[in-house]
């Protein structure tokens, strides 16, 4: 099923979203990624 090669897809963009998300964690706090999410939208 070609299910499955999606999901594996979906799987890695998780992975990357994840690191991405340690890394922003290491170098800001909580709030100032909120407001920045804020205030870009």
């Amino acid at each position: 099923m070609s299910n499955n090669q999606e999901i594996r897809q979906l799987e890695k963009e998780i992975e990357n979203l994840q690191q991405k998300l340690k890394l922003y964690q290491q170098h800001f706090r909580p709030r100032q990624i909120l407001s920045e999410l804020f205030w870009r939208s």
